[in-house]
C-alpha cells in the first residue's frame, strides 16, 4: 500500500494568489495516456496526453522530458506535430488547434471553424496541414494554420488515421471501415470500399499505391492499388490496434491494446504477435530513423534503435514517490524537494521542483496547490480564518488524503502540516 508523506514547512508573506504549475521531473504516472507524438530529429521531440494542456518535450531522444507551460492549451489533447524547428501544432478536444512558433515555449488559439474533436494532424510543408476528427470532420489550412477550411468528406464516421504519400495523395481512415482519398492535395476527399466494418485507427503508406490500415479486433487491411481494393491481412491476434507503420514495402508493425506488437518481414503476407510490449495500451508511437523509433500510450514510452526489432521500455510510471520539504523563497516562488521511485529506472532520485505563483487582486484566501507522486494535483482556496482545516476529496488513484492546516493567509507565519496518502 502507498504511503507518501508530504511535510509542507514554508514562510509565506501571503497575498491573493493563485498556483500556475508544477515544473514535473518526470512525464507518466500511474494514470497517463500518451495520445500524441512527433519528433524533428533522434533526440528532439514532443508528445501529448488527453489531460487538459500536458505537453513535453525532450532534447535527449525522449530520455528525459520537460512539461510545457501553456495555458491557452485547453481541453484533452490527441495529437502534436513538428512542421519546421520552430513552428508546432497540437490538436484536441471541442475544435482545439493551437501553434506554437518558437519551439513549443508559447502557445495561440487558432479558433478553427469546428467544435468537433481532433484526432490527428498531417502537414505537408510550412503552409498546408490537415487535422480530423469526430464526424467527420478534416481541416485543412493553405496559410500555415492562419486559416482553416472545412472540407466536404461526405460521412459522419470519426476520423483517426491519416497519411499522405505525397503532396498530391492522402488517404484518411476511420471507424465502421471508412476510409477515403484526395488526389489534389486535400482539395476533394472519395470514399474506398474497404470491406469491412472495423473502426480504423491507423493508416501507413510506402508509396501513392501501397497502404496498410489496422483497428479493432486486430484488423490490418493492405492495398496495392492506391485503395481500389483492399486485403485482409491474417494478423493472427485481436487487439485493437491503434498505431501501423512500415519503413518500406515489407517491413512493418503494429500495436495497440494489453501491449499488443505485431511485427512483419514480408509485407504483410504473415505476421509474428509474439513481441508483447507488456501488458499497458500503445496508443501511438513514430518512427524517425532506423536508430529511433518510439511506441508511447498508457504509462509507458517504449524505443526502438534497430527498426523495431526490438524494444526498451525508457519511460515507466511514477510507482512511489516522496516529498520531504516544501517553501516559498518568495510571493512568487516555491521550492519542493523530494524523490522519486519508478519501476526499470533509478529506485529514487532527486526531485527539485520550482511553483510559479501569479498575483490575482480581488480573490478572497490563497489557493494552495500540493502535487502527490507527480501526478495527483490537489488544489483548495483558504478562507480568510485564523485557522483553518482543508480535507481534500478523494480524486483518481488516491484512496485517502489526510488534512493541511495553515494558519491566517494575511501574515507571516510559520505554517506547518502534513499530506498523507495511504
Amino acid at each position: 500500500m502507498l504511503r507518501v508523506k508530504l511535510l509542507l514547512v514554508f514562510s509565506i508573506l501571503c497575498v491573493q494568489t493563485i498556483a500556475q504549475e508544477w515544473q514535473l521531473l518526470t512525464p507518466l504516472t500511474t494514470n497517463s495516456d500518451v495520445q500524441g507524438c512527433s519528433f524533428l530529429d533522434e533526440q528532439r521531440g514532443f508528445m501529448v496526453k488527453m489531460t487538459a494542456g500536458d505537453i513535453y518535450r525532450t532534447g535527449d531522444g525522449g530520455m528525459s522530458w520537460d512539461k510545457i507551460w501553456a495555458p491557452v492549451v485547453t481541453g484533452n489533447l490527441y495529437d502534436i506535430e513538428y512542421v519546421t524547428q520552430d513552428t508546432l501544432f497540437v490538436c484536441g478536444s471541442n475544435g482545439g488547434l493551437f501553434r506554437s512558433s518558437d519551439g513549443g515555449n508559447s502557445w495561440v488559439d487558432l479558433n478553427p471553424p469546428t467544435t468537433q474533436w481532433l484526432y490527428q494532424l498531417h502537414f505537408l510543408n510550412s503552409q498546408v496541414g490537415f487535422a480530423c476528427g469526430f464526424s467527420g470532420t478534416i481541416l485543412r489550412t493553405s496559410d500555415g494554420g492562419d486559416s482553416w477550411q472545412v472540407m466536404t468528406t461526405g460521412t459522419t464516421n470519426r476520423l483517426w488515421g491519416m497519411a499522405f504519400p505525397s503532396d498530391t495523395i492522402g488517404y484518411v481512415a476511420g471507424w465502421s471501415g471508412t476510409i477515403l482519398k484526395t488526389i489534389d492535395g486535400g482539395l476533394n476527399w472519395a470514399p474506398l470500399t474497404s470491406g469491412s466494418t472495423a473502426s480504423f485507427q491507423s493508416v501507413s503508406f510506402v508509396d501513392e499505391l501501397t497502404g496498410f490500415v489496422c483497428g479493432s479486433s486486430g484488423t490490418i487491411l493492405k492495398t496495392t492499388n492506391g485503395g481500389t481494393s483492399w486485403t485482409q491481412q491474417i494478423s493472427g491476434g485481436s487487439n485493437t490496434l491503434n498505431y501501423i507503420h512500415f519503413r518500406n514495402a515489407s517491413v512493418g508493425w503494429a500495436a495497440g491494446s494489453l501491449g499488443a506488437y505485431y511485427t512483419t518481414t514480408n509485407g504483410g503476407t504473415t505476421w509474428n504477435t509474439a513481441g508483447n510490449q507488456g501488458s499497458n495500451d500503445i496508443l501511438c508511437g513514430t518512427y524517425i530513423s532506423s536508430n529511433a523509433s518510439f511506441l508511447m500510450g498508457d504509462r509507458q514510452i517504449s524505443k526502438s534503435t534497430n527498426d523495431g526489432s526490438t524494444w526498451t521500455v525508457i519511460k515507466n510510471a511514477v510507482t512511489n514517490s516522496r516529498f520531504d520539504a516544501v517553501w516559498f523563497q518568495s510571493d512568487l516562488v516555491g521550492t519542493a524537494v523530494g524523490s522519486v521511485g519508478v519501476l526499470g529506472e533509478e529506485i529514487t532520485r532527486l526531485v527539485l521542483c520550482k511553483q510559479q505563483m501569479a498575483d490575482r487582486h480581488g480573490q478572497s484566501g490563497n489557493k494552495v496547490l500540493v502535487e502527490v507522486g507527480m501526478r495527483y494535483i490537489f488544489q483548495q482556496v483558504i478562507p480568510d480564518m485564523l485557522r483553518v482545516q482543508v480535507v481534500w476529496p478523494k480524486q483518481q488513484m488516491v484512496e485517502r488524503v489526510g488534512l493541511i492546516r495553515l494558519l491566517s493567509p494575511h501574515h507571516l507565519l510559520n505554517a506547518c502540516g502534513s499530506l498523507q496518502i495511504k
